[in-house]
């Protein structure tokens, strides 16, 4: 194929939007929200001439999950303070996440007045299965709920689930008249993983 014949390619329809970006963590310098209608804007007056195809998936997708995981123990090491969750890094993994460096948003149940800086690990008997490092919350307690949001597309489904055997989670879906419905119960693993 000559360049002259890929030049005369009739062109008529752009579909764009694959990779768009997802705001994950609270340290992005400009919120998607700003970034999306200039791009849409970009795109619409430089291909004026062309039919253009929007394809959101994830960017939609991610807002529309959350991911819920339970305190089971506080421990302090060298006046720092853990806080360990019964999930971890094999049931939500954000792009861009390095052994919880970078801040998810994180709700938290109930909420405290008072507060100190947390490191969230996981239940998995690995080193690198830290959710959070030193992230300011409200002061916990075992038992409390940590709700990471935007985990509504592919941060769940990236998790690596049959690392050493843990159960799957369970999953709801919220339906605004009926409210919270059962999709899956949790699911052990030993089965898959042991035979």
């Amino acid at each position: 194929m000559t360049v002259d014949s890929v030049t005369s390619i009739d062109i008529h329809e752009i579909t764009v939007g694959v990779g768009f970006p997802v705001h994950y963590f609270n340290d992005h310098r400009v919120p998607n929200e700003e970034l999306l209608p200039t791009i849409i804007n970009d795109l619409e007056t430089t291909f004026k001439n062309f039919n253009i195809e929007y394809e959101f998936g994830r960017k939609i997708a991610a807002s529309c999950g959350q991911y819920y995981t339970k305190v089971v123990e506080l421990r302090e090491r060298n006046r720092k303070l853990f806080a360990i969750v019964d999930g971890g890094t094999h049931q939500i993994n954000y792009y861009g996440q390095l052994y919880g460096r970078r801040l998810p948003y994180i709700k938290q149940y109930p909420l405290r007045n008072e507060s100190a800086q947390y490191t969230i690990c996981g239940s998995l008997c690995s080193a690198s299965d830290i959710l959070v490092h030193n992230h300011e919350l409200g002061l916990l307690k075992e038992g409390d709920i940590l709700c990471f949001e935007n985990a509504g597309a592919y941060s769940v489904t990236e998790g690596y689930y049959l690392f050493l055997t843990h159960p799957l989670p369970v999953i709801y879906i919220f339906d605004p008249k009926e409210g919270l419905h059962l999709l899956r119960n949790k699911i052990d693993t030993e089965f898959i993983n042991g035979g």
